[in-house]
C-alpha cells in the first residue's frame, strides 16, 4: 500500500464510526433523539421516506467520498446493513 492510500485507509470511518454518523443523519432529518433511531429497525418502519432516503444517501456519499445510492439505502435498509454495505463501497 503506497503513502496516499494508507492516508486515505486511515481517513475512513470505521464499522461504528459509520453506523454513528447514520444514526445521526437519521435523527436530524425525522427530527427525533438520536438514541430513538435502532440499529436493526427498518428505515421504512422509522417513517423514512424515498426522498428523505436519497436526502440521506448524498449525505453519506460525501462523508464517505464513495457513492451511495437512494437505491442502495432502501436495499440496505437499516443502520446495521447500510453501514456494512458502505464501509465496502468503492471510492469514485
Amino acid at each position: 500500500m503506497n503513502e496516499r492510500e494508507t492516508e486515505m485507509e486511515n481517513d475512513r470511518p470505521d464499522y461504528e464510526e459509520l453506523k454513528a454518523f447514520i444514526k445521526e443523519e437519521i435523527a436530524k432529518e425525522l427530527n427525533i433523539p438520536v438514541e430513538e433511531v435502532e440499529d436493526d429497525v427498518n428505515f421504512a418502519n422509522l417513517g423514512i421516506t424515498s426522498i428523505q432516503g436519497i436526502q440521506l444517501s448524498e449525505a453519506l456519499s460525501t462523508k464517505l467520498g464513495r457513492e451511495i445510492t437512494g437505491i442502495d439505502f432502501f436495499e440496505y435498509p437499516s443502520v446495521n446493513e447500510l453501514a456494512a454495505f458502505a464501509i465496502k463501497a468503492p471510492e469514485y
